[in-house]
């Protein structure tokens, strides 16, 4: 039988120092965009701080709020990668203006990026886990 414990406890350090997410050719280490990355609420909140009024009231241009997203992403939450190539084929090296160009040149892939952060399965604490298991 399952507690919340087994379900939902996460590995802090995962959250925060990163892992890597394996793309085939190439791989990208993401933290998680949650409450426990002080570093993501950091800029979030900095980063949005200029929108909240729109925000609140459900006014803000969503394509700011992306484009915002994107600078907040590839400050807090891309960590680095290896691998990663640019349109022309040669190797794209690891910065957040590489980044936010890479996401805004590739929505899908940026959606990906959210989903992954976003998520809990790839920041679970491996020890609950094992054990759920057994």
């Amino acid at each position: 039988m399952s507690s919340p414990y087994d379900l939902f406890s996460t590995d802090a350090k995962k959250e925060t120092q990163g892992v890597e997410v394996d793309y085939g050719d190439f791989q990208i280490t993401i933290a998680r965009a949650s409450t426990a990355n002080r570093k993501y609420q950091k800029v979030l909140a900095a980063k949005t701080k200029p929108i909240r009024r729109a925000l609140s009231a459900g006014k803000a241009d969503p394509k700011r709020v992306v484009a915002i997203m994107r600078e907040v992403f590839a400050e807090a939450v891309v960590l680095g990668w290896k691998g990663v190539k640019g349109k022309d084929g040669k190797p794209l090296a690891f910065n957040k203006t590489n980044c936010v160009k890479l996401f805004t040149d590739l929505p899908e892939f940026f959606a990906d990026v959210q989903e992954q952060a976003s998520g809990i399965e790839l920041f679970r604490d491996e020890e609950l886990e094992d054990d759920a298991g057994n």
